[in-house]
């Protein structure tokens, strides 16, 4: 190939790939609000355009996050006391920073649905029993 046809083929390319983000934009989307972006999401049929809060703050979950800093209060007080081993207490940690991440994903499109609560308030109650369980074991080493 000779230098001309491929400086006209990476100049092709570059017009294309200059062109992707454009396209699309002519069709109707949700209409966004200030403090509002342009996100796109995964649905059965394929990307959906979605606008979403860019601050966590919008969304309230008091309850939730109150019963997420007490879990991380009994877990403190659970090292402090030898209830708990460094491995258990990683393991809690790793299990409410799970939670956390679901109550991220909750409040992502701006809304926390009874079901996304309920499945949250779930988890926290699994993450409860199992810090009572494991700061109550008796195992200490």
């Amino acid at each position: 190939m000779t230098t001309a046809i491929q400086k006209t083929l990476l100049a092709a390319a570059a017009a294309v790939l200059a062109a992707l983000p454009l396209a699309g934009t002519a069709e109707a989307g949700p209409a966004r609000k200030s403090g509002e972006q342009l996100v796109f999401a995964q649905h059965e049929r394929g990307p959906v355009r979605l606008a979403a809060r860019r601050h966590r703050g919008d969304v309230r979950t008091p309850l939730i996050d109150k019963r997420i800093a007490n879990q991380q209060q009994r877990i403190q007080r659970g090292i402090g006391r030898g209830g708990l081993t460094r491995f258990e207490a990683l393991r809690l940690k790793r299990r409410l920073a799970v939670i956390r991440g679901a109550v991220r994903m909750a409040r992502f499109d701006g809304d926390v649905t009874r079901a996304e609560r309920r499945k949250i308030l779930g988890m926290l109650d699994v993450n409860s029993d199992r810090i009572a369980r494991l700061a109550h074991n008796r195992r200490a080493y």
